[in-house]
């Protein structure tokens, strides 16, 4: 559960639910819909419970999780092997370093870097500021799997229609 409350904005409650190993009988694995890949994606949030939990569903996804704990930690991680990275998930609002900055600090080692930023609620960005900052795609939290899923596969199929 995570609970955000600013004065005079109102209060955000998000309560996440573990996933179910079994399936009832009739109950047709619904991850078979949704887009997939391989490639190597960064996930980068200050939050325990969402790392696990999208790293979870990356996974389902077919994505190889490299899940973070803080930006400074991407930061030094990303570093060591810019190369191995095919797309950043970062969250905004984390302490020390919010996920614009990292994302500007990454793209100085490697600036051809796709990336996602998420937040939940953040008066400092939006879709229109994360495209403005070169971002390649903005979602809200809680992000649902099929959006997460099509988001990213926009993005690294669009970089790879670059490259000849």
């Amino acid at each position: 559960m995570d609970v955000a409350s600013k004065p005079g904005q109102g209060t955000t409650v998000s309560i996440f639910f573990p996933t179910i190993e079994k399936q009832s009988a009739g109950e047709s694995k619904q991850t078979e819909a949704f887009p997939k890949g391989a490639e190597t994606i960064l996930l980068v949030d200050d939050d325990k419970q969402v790392v696990e939990m999208v790293s979870q569903m990356l996974a389902d996804l077919g994505y190889r999780v490299i899940p973070v704990f803080g930006a400074a930690e991407a930061l030094q991680f990303f570093s060591d092997v810019p190369d191995t990275v095919d797309l950043v998930i970062t969250d905004q609002t984390m302490p020390g370093m919010t996920g614009e900055y990292l994302i500007g600090r990454l793209r100085e080692i490697r600036p051809d870097l796709p990336t996602i930023i998420c937040t939940g609620y953040s008066e400092t960005m939006d879709a229109q500021r994360a495209l403005e900052k070169g971002i390649d795609a903005f979602l809200m939290k809680p992000v649902d799997m099929m959006e997460m899923a099509l988001t990213i596969r926009r993005i690294l199929d669009a970089d790879q229609s670059i490259v000849s």
